[in-house]
């Protein structure tokens, strides 16, 4: 799929994937776009585009019993390579019901 970056979108000064999916994201109001990127999230509240983060979709997935621990999953992205700060996963553990 080819994207027509949005001019709203590169004067963020984002990456690559991220304005790709913002672009389309803009334009395509029925998706919900998944970046975990604090400049990505700002972007996305700034221009009203629908977003979520990966932590919010592994709580949403362990209210739905697909997963058992939204703790076990972010480690597990963590060790294969994603990065994300111990005191957000400690946030997102809280916020699913899981001891910290």
């Amino acid at each position: 799929m080819n994207v027509s970056p949005v001019t709203d979108v590169v004067q963020w000064d984002l990456g690559a994937g991220e304005t790709a999916v913002w672009s389309f994201a803009s334009k395509e109001k029925a998706y919900t776009a998944v970046l975990d990127d604090l400049q990505a999230k700002k972007c996305a509240q700034s221009l009203s585009i629908s977003a979520i983060g990966t932590g919010t979709i592994l709580i949403l997935a362990k209210e739905k019993q697909l997963i058992k621990s939204v703790g076990t999953a972010l480690e597990q992205l963590r060790q294969s390579g994603l990065w994300i700060s111990t005191p957000v996963i400690n946030l997102l553990k809280q916020q699913a019901g899981e001891d910290i």
